[in-house]
């Protein structure tokens, strides 16, 4: 059964800052992903002040799943960073991150976003 795995600010918020940083699936470490999904993908979005979808002018973002404490992988096919300016409103053109095999935790670093104000990403695990 395909589930979503929101990606979150550590107090549970889905809608994100845009903030350098990592930001992660879990509240507490291994709480969310079920170990026994094969693969899945990992989606984002970006919104301006006005809560409408934007298309950002730079920066980068880097999803990576974890199959057990202390390893975190690279996606199987699709891109393994993604350019922010390629998360265009409306019709995004970045090869969509696939990760193969099972995952505990996903996670996603930001850096250097620039021309948005929040954002919002998942790992939809099936």
């Amino acid at each position: 059964m395909a589930k979503i795995y929101n990606v979150t600010d550590g107090s549970g918020s889905t809608t994100l800052p845009i903030t350098d940083g990592v930001f992660t699936t879990f509240d507490q470490p291994g709480s969310d992903v079920d170990i026994g999904t094969e693969t899945g993908v990992f989606v984002i979005a970006f919104y301006g002040a006005d809560g409408k979808p934007v298309t950002p002018t730079g920066g980068n973002i880097i999803p990576e799943m974890s199959p057990l404490d202390g390893q975190w992988h690279t996606p199987s096919s699709g891109d393994a960073v993604i350019d922010a300016t390629s998360v265009v409103a409306g019709s995004s053109t970045y090869a969509i991150p696939v990760f193969t095999g099972p995952a505990r935790e996903g996670r996603m670093t930001l850096n250097a976003i620039a021309g948005a104000v929040t954002c919002r990403a998942y790992f939809w695990r099936f």
